[in-house]
């Protein structure tokens, strides 16, 4: 929490981010019947804008949405279940997300 472009005082950082967490909590993420994961979205739009303003160290943890994708889709062809999946990279968790748009994942 110590970026200036969040507020001068660690006391107006921590008023932001309070108001931020409130409005999350304020989003209904019950999506019955429905295909859009709003909070998988923002994560993955989030930490894409974090990775790409943090240059070369950026890559290191976050995977792009089309390379995601295009890793899910291959670990996924032909199936339309799958009883579990792994993610050996780690990292941001967007892989697992993907294999989830092609496949349904049994838990």
């Amino acid at each position: 929490m110590k970026s200036s472009k969040l507020g001068r005082e660690l006391k107006q950082r921590g008023k932001l981010i309070g108001k931020i967490l409130k409005q999350i909590d304020s989003i209904s993420f019950e999506m019955g019947g429905t295909d859009i994961d709003i909070l998988g979205t923002a994560y993955i739009t989030l930490i894409g804008n974090f990775a790409s303003t943090a240059g070369k160290k950026g890559g290191e943890f976050y995977t792009p949405m089309n390379m995601s994708k295009l890793v899910a889709r291959l670990a996924t062809v032909g199936l339309t279940d799958v009883l579990s999946a792994f993610d050996c990279a780690c990292g941001s968790g967007s892989l697992l997300l993907q294999v989830g748009q092609f496949a349904k994942v049994k838990i």
